[in-house]
């Protein structure tokens, strides 16, 4: 780590719901904007390291004009400096996090605190709390001593142990999966942790002045990814192994080809003299959407090339179609990825074309969901 001390329907209404539907996914880019490499943590409310871990920091990304020549290379910058750069050149995060970093590439983690730290990389968490010496140094009274008794210090005061109040930011980089893999498979990860704790005040002459409350100090965490595509979790960990998180960060490229399986609610005949029913079973299609697929946010457009009937393949097959998806609301899979579609079909038992308005979910969700 580097440290520097001082971060019943028609087709004349269907027509307009499509257009409206590629205006709209047109109109729209993907909610994940590319935010760089670079976050700064506030952690100025901290008084003491282990407040790490429970006065939640300000997480804030760097806009165009962000200058880390701020920080100046004796590790300090001035209050005033940095709150002129929260307001200029870093940002508040309005969504999903996303580095369009890959393997291989660094990413900055900056620490901005009020009191002087010291740090040590630190993976693995201790077993228990470290201990610290408060007294001086200590001597111990021989047997053949005139006098017997317990051990003091020097300075004949009691000896005095401390438990060292630490915090550990933790790093977790899990290999992110794709679309079509299911969730029961383990991917790969990386830990990488950093510890903090008080910095050692040194002893100051009579003429010496105590540190100024007028400058913050500042620490930087540079890490280099191990995979292609990943979800990066940071957090705060405290002695007793409670984390708490700070961000999640995706980063590699946009994922925006997924599965969806559903089935259709209701069939639309183009001739109205020609009957058809509705041919009914479990769909399986391919989709695009100009979101991420790890954006919990609505998917305001999915085009769907291709629908499978995969309980009776020989009654009908989707060609194209258009949909949008519901936003994320929750981990529970009827609530978080449900999507509506109109599928333009050819239905083999009545030699005819046919529009199907479908209710689809994620199949990756599906998968994590049934573990497969």
């Amino acid at each position: 780590m580097e440290n520097f001390r001082v971060i019943k329907k028609n087709t004349s209404g269907f027509l307009p719901i499509c257009l409206g539907l590629v205006l709209l996914g047109g109109g729209f880019s993907p909610a994940f904007a590319d935010d760089g490499n670079v976050i700064v943590l506030d952690c100025t409310s901290s008084e003491t390291a282990s407040d790490l871990t429970s006065k939640f920091p300000v997480l804030y990304l760097p806009r165009e004009k962000f200058d880390a020549s701020r920080f100046s290379d004796g590790g300090e910058i001035s209050r005033a400096d940095f709150e002129a750069l929260t307001r200029t050149a870093l940002k508040t995060p309005k969504g999903p996090i996303r580095f369009k970093i890959r393997k291989g590439d660094e990413m900055d983690v900056y620490f901005v605190t009020s009191i002087r730290m010291d740090t040590f990389e630190q993976a693995v968490a201790p077993v228990a709390a470290p201990l610290q010496w408060v007294s001086d140094s200590i001597t111990f009274v021989t047997s053949g001593a005139p006098r017997h008794s317990r051990p003091v210090t020097t300075e004949s005061q009691p000896i005095t142990l401390s438990i060292l109040k630490t915090a550990r930011f933790l790093l977790k980089e899990q290999q992110r999966p794709t679309s079509l893999e299911s969730g029961d498979e383990a991917k790969a990860s990386s830990v990488f942790g950093v510890t903090f704790k008080a910095a050692t005040q040194p002893s100051r002459g009579p003429e010496e002045k105590p540190a100024s409350p007028e400058f913050y100090y500042y620490y930087r965490q540079k890490y280099k990814l191990k995979f292609e595509n990943s979800i990066l979790s940071l957090a705060f960990e405290d002695q007793s192994g409670n984390q708490e998180n700070v961000a999640t960060v995706i980063s590699g490229d946009s994922e925006n080809w997924f599965l969806m399986a559903g089935g259709p609610l209701y069939a639309y005949n183009f001739d109205p003299n020609k009957p058809g029913g509705n041919p009914s079973g479990l769909y399986l299609g391919l989709n695009w959407t100009p979101n991420d697929i790890f954006d919990p946010g609505p998917r305001y457009l999915i085009v769907n090339i291709l629908d499978v009937n995969t309980t009776n393949p020989s009654s009908a097959i989707g060609l194209v179609g258009l949909g949008i998806g519901f936003p994320k609301i929750s981990n529970f899979i009827p609530l978080s990825t449900l999507s509506v579609t109109e599928t333009l079909v050819y239905n083999f038992n009545v030699s005819s074309f046919q529009l199907l308005t479908m209710v689809n979910y994620d199949v990756t969700d599906v998968l994590q969901l049934l573990k497969l």
